[in-house]
């Protein structure tokens, strides 16, 4: 009598690590571009929850905020955009934070970090202003930033 055969011969096994090996070789630069969207888009999220705060500055004060430490500056303890100034200073994803303002426009330019590599050391600027007395907020990558990794609010500036 013969046995019958028990188990996988070894070129099944092959066959299995094979497929798994160009499936995963496949699913994880989709996945690495997944969390860099998320990690680009939760940054904009931020930005973005700030405009109530900007536009009742703007309101209160007939100005955008002044810069940080000044009087009357984006940090003014008490200010209602003292919270959103922390919030942008303490994001994990930045190696950088940069404020500017005129009368009716105020930005923040943020530099990516930790990200991915496709991304990092570029920047994000978020602006807050009045246009003809429409309160606005614009969102603008880095020239040469991929589409791929930012929300459909972005623009990508001249020469990207």
């Amino acid at each position: 009598m013969k046995k019958a055969q028990q188990g996988f011969t070894l070129i099944e096994l092959m066959i299995v690590v094979a497929i798994i090996g160009i499936l995963a070789a496949v699913a994880l630069p989709a996945y690495q571009d997944y969390v860099a969207k998320s990690k680009i888009t939760s940054i904009v999220a931020t930005a973005s929850s700030g405009k109530s705060s900007m536009f009742d500055r703007y309101s209160d004060l007939g100005k955008m905020p002044a810069a940080v430490g000044a009087a009357d500056g984006i940090d003014e303890a008490g200010s209602t955009t003292e919270g959103f100034y922390n919030t942008m200073n303490g994001l994990d994803y930045k190696s950088a934070l940069a404020y500017a303002r005129t009368d009716t426009t105020a930005s923040f330019t943020v530099t990516l970090d930790k990200i991915n590599g496709n991304v990092n050391g570029k920047t994000l600027k978020f602006t807050y202003s009045d246009a003809g007395g429409e309160l606005k907020f614009d969102c603008e990558a880095s020239a040469n930033t991929k589409r791929k990794y930012l929300p459909s609010q972005c623009t990508v500036a001249a020469g990207g």
